[in-house]
């Protein structure tokens, strides 16, 4: 296990739900990007068979239809192979609580507890740009010049995520410290 999170691995994760309580809702899609903060190292993406119906304003949203999710695996088909993936990494997600009580939930709904560290790229953006008009991903997105393309579809969700991961990562590691400011 990791001692430091400059030697960690860092799951970037996106999720599409049913609708937008957790507690109500099933996970649709799911992207994971593997990434040790500057390279990615592995994805995985799959569309979801929630087995209940999609809420109409999400399928507006996401255009992931009950049709094309009725013959898709359900969670717990895919259930090793993200659990595997997410169990040594930190989880990493752009409005994370979120995600990851959509991700814990699935886990507990088969059995299966899950208990990650988390990183929160909202917070961590706001933290760095306190000054920005909106922290959405999409604007984000857009302050950085990164691409987003096929929003509000998991993969390409944590896609964007994971670069602006990376750049936040380069700005913490390059920029010095307040203490080092301090010294100058």
């Amino acid at each position: 296990m990791a001692t430091s999170i400059e030697k960690s691995l860092f799951a970037i994760v996106d999720v599409e739900t049913t609708g937008g309580k957790p507690s109500q809702s099933k996970i649709t899609d799911i992207g994971i990007i593997i990434t040790d903060g500057s390279n990615i190292i592995e994805e995985f993406s799959c569309l979801l068979n929630p087995e209940k119906p999609i809420d109409p304003f999400v399928i507006k949203l996401t255009n992931i239809t009950n049709e094309m999710v009725s013959n898709q695996p359900i969670f717990k088909d895919c259930a090793v192979k993200i659990n595997n993936l997410l169990k040594d990494c930190i989880f990493v997600a752009h409005n994370a609580d979120f995600d990851f009580q959509m991700v814990r939930k699935e886990f507990l709904e088969i059995g299966i507890p899950f208990q990650v560290s988390k990183i929160c790229t909202v917070k961590l953006t706001k933290s760095i740009f306190p000054n920005l008009s909106s922290y959405s991903l999409k604007n984000v997105c857009e302050y950085f010049d990164i691409t987003l393309e096929n929003a509000h579809r998991a993969y390409q969700d944590a896609l964007a995520t994971a670069h602006l991961f990376h750049h936040l990562c380069c700005l913490l590691y390059t920029s010095p410290s307040p203490r080092d400011r301090q010294k100058s």
